[in-house]
């Protein structure tokens, strides 16, 4: 099974995404859940994920920094940028 960080500040948006699909007929697992930057950071560290779904407008380093140190220092995994910034 590939393993999924969902990375969103919003608590109702990380719920909403669980929600909305069946990760696991995918052959996906949720692993964990970050409200922040560093939090994901640690958990990246600490969980290897295979996947991050990440919120771009996040508190303490943002999506896009996270994205870039992520591809830098974990170049097999994959990401996936939302956002519902307007």
């Amino acid at each position: 099974m590939y393993k999924i960080l969902i990375i969103d500040d919003e608590i109702l948006i990380r719920e909403l995404i669980k929600k909305s699909i069946d990760f696991n007929a995918l052959g996906f697992e949720i692993v964990g859940e970050a409200k922040d930057g560093r939090q994901a950071m640690e958990m990246i560290e600490a969980l290897h994920p295979n996947l991050l779904l990440l919120d771009i407008n996040i508190p303490i380093i943002n999506g896009i920094t996270l994205a870039q140190s992520v591809n830098k220092d974990y170049p097999k995994i994959s990401f996936a940028l939302l956002s519902a910034f307007k």
